[in-house]
């Protein structure tokens, strides 16, 4: 291969580049003769090409790849907390629960709800659960804390957030109308933190997200394409 092609545990059906693969050479010249090469196991469904919005687009489409969706990073200023759309109350019903890794927490509900909602938000390229479970990514060895919102001290988990290394949020999710409570609570906590800001990565098909970030009006730093050419040519992206 001309490419540093990779799989993930929770996409194995999909070869996939990222914009750190392709910076410099001809990069037409590389993916078409990998493409031309390529003998993969039957597990591979597709390939998927993640780049700098606005960048190869001639050698992608010229390969065959179609644009399948936009992923922003943003800087979210922690003032963004008194925003209007941010400025809501947590329903009486539910109760705000932070944990950190050392701390009893509804984990498993907590997964469980990360779990459905990726599932939801990838359906051009179906996961799969991982054979070593889901806890290592989506609890991962950068949490700092989570957030659960929950039917009562107790009760079951309806929506999720989280505080990560670097001053990033994690994935936020769950019922959508509590979104604008996440996110004002994602930021009140980090000022508490001491953070100076909170960088978000939001995906267009998470469209009720991709809604509320974009209702904040911060320009995002970063704007990512994801590119995708099924194996079948038959077939297309959803």
């Amino acid at each position: 291969m001309n490419l540093p092609w990779q799989t993930s545990d929770l996409h194995p059906h999909a070869l996939t580049l990222t914009e750190d693969a392709l910076e410099g050479g001809d990069l037409a010249q590389a993916l078409a003769a990998d493409l031309a090469a390529f003998h993969p196991p039957e597990i591979i469904h597709r390939y998927r090409i993640i780049a700098h919005a606005g960048d190869h687009e001639d050698a992608l489409q010229s390969n065959g790849f179609i644009a399948t969706r936009l992923t922003t990073l943003t800087d979210l200023p922690l003032s963004l907390v008194s925003h209007p759309t941010l400025d809501v109350e947590l329903p009486q019903s539910l109760s705000a629960h932070w944990f950190t890794l050392k701390e009893r927490a509804p984990w498993g509900q907590w997964i469980g709800q990360h779990w459905r909602h990726y599932q939801a938000t990838h359906l051009s390229n179906p996961p799969r659960e991982p054979v070593k479970g889901l806890r290592k990514i989506f609890i991962g060895t950068d949490l700092v804390e989570g957030l659960a919102l929950r039917d009562g001290p107790q009760g079951r988990v309806r929506s999720f957030a989280s505080l990560r290394d670097d001053q990033n949020l994690g994935w936020i999710g769950g019922t959508s109308d509590h979104l604008p409570y996440l996110l004002g609570a994602c930021l009140r906590r980090a000022t508490a933190l001491g953070w100076t800001k909170a960088t978000i990565e939001v995906d267009d098909d998470d469209r009720a997200l991709w809604a509320l970030v974009s209702a904040l009006g911060v320009a995002p730093q970063h704007t990512f394409v994801t590119w995708q050419r099924e194996r079948d040519p038959a077939k297309r992206p959803n």
